[in-house]
């Protein structure tokens, strides 16, 4: 099983009620952006796809950097 984690996402209701998340620190990612939901809906899309058969296991996050695993 794949799955797709995603940060803030432009658009999104709860990002357009909390202007302020501008403000925090590392909040938009090292990209200093917000993902699209075209963004996410590319990486589903791809995740879905035949080409993606060999990914197991794996959380893929699509956030611009504002979740990083170490």
């Amino acid at each position: 099983a794949v799955s797709v984690s995603m940060g803030l996402v432009r658009g999104t209701k709860f990002v357009d009620d909390h202007p302020e998340l501008k403000d925090i620190p590392g909040a938009l990612g090292v990209l200093a952006d917000l993902t699209t939901a075209d963004e996410i809906a590319e990486m589903v899309a791809f995740v879905a796809s035949d080409r993606a058969r060999h990914l197991t296991g794996e959380i893929i996050n699509v956030s611009g950097g504002a979740y990083m695993r170490t």
